[in-house]
């Protein structure tokens, strides 16, 4: 949205009083002559044409400058002066922007010795710029301008802010084209994203259990309990009598109940 700048219009103001009051003493007088003496109704006549052209002047003259102001706007200042003068600067062609002050003639004018524009609505100057390349109007060319406004501080500020704002939507468009133009990536730029693929899942590896905490075999002939202690039931010297081939002893749980942490089964052949 466009943001306008006044520029002083103190002038315009006086001079819009002084056509006033011409125009009010114009119409009295010829109301006062026309009631006074009928006789001299040529001379209301002119009167009244006279007030008709003071009022067209007017409004040909301070009334556009009380009404037009500058504007900043999304890419370009735009600068107006009174009715018909309007120049547009892009900001693309804006080298600097400062403060300046200056006492000049008051109006809108060129000087061909150093190029420079001067859009002035009192002789005092408050905001100086500067050109990349020249533009031209009807009085000449010019590669800088010298204006006034009312708030120069905050009319810096706004050119330079929106420059800014343009020169970074400048460079995120710049790398939106520059995604468009490469293959999309999977997750990103608009690509599958890896949530589409099937998922699989690792399975938990169970450690097998310990070798020593095999199931027992169910109790049978010629078979004997050992305690918890896991010691067999008979001598010392009996046990030791066995052949070693005989068949390897398991695990299994003591009589009446499971078998304890560490508790051992031992097979023995019958009758030895």
């Amino acid at each position: 949205m466009p943001r306008t700048f006044a520029y002083n219009t103190g002038r315009f103001q006086r001079e819009l009083r002084i056509y006033a009051g011409v125009i009010i003493a114009l119409a009295t007088l010829g109301f006062f002559v026309l009631r006074t003496n009928a006789r001299l109704l040529p001379v209301v006549y002119l009167l009244f044409i006279s007030a008709i052209m003071v009022m067209v002047l007017m409004l040909i003259g301070p009334v556009p400058h009380l009404r037009s102001k500058h504007a900043v706007t999304g890419d370009s200042v735009i600068l107006r002066h009174g009715f018909g003068f309007k120049v547009e600067i892009p900001f693309d062609n804006i080298a600097f922007i400062k403060r300046h002050e200056s006492y000049h003639k008051a109006g809108t004018r060129v000087d061909r010795q150093d190029d420079t524009l001067f859009v002035l609505g009192t002789g005092k100057a408050e905001v100086r710029l500067g050109l990349r390349e020249p533009m031209a109007v009807s009085e000449g060319s010019f590669e800088k301008v010298i204006l006034d406004v009312e708030e120069p501080q905050e009319f810096i500020d706004c050119v330079k802010e929106r420059r800014r704002g343009r020169e970074l939507l400048r460079e995120y468009d710049r790398r939106t084209a520059s995604k468009k133009k490469r293959p999309p990536v999977p997750g990103r730029d608009g690509g599958p994203d890896n949530g589409d693929a099937p998922v699989v899942r690792k399975r938990k590896v169970v450690e097998p259990a310990e070798e020593g905490r095999e199931e027992a075999e169910p109790e049978g002939d010629g078979e004997s309990e050992c305690g918890e202690a896991g010691e067999p039931d008979e001598e010392p010297g009996e046990s030791e009598q066995a052949p070693r081939d005989a068949p390897r002893a398991r695990q299994g749980p003591p009589a009446g109940g499971r078998a304890g942490h560490g508790a051992r089964v031992v097979r023995i052949p019958k009758g030895r």
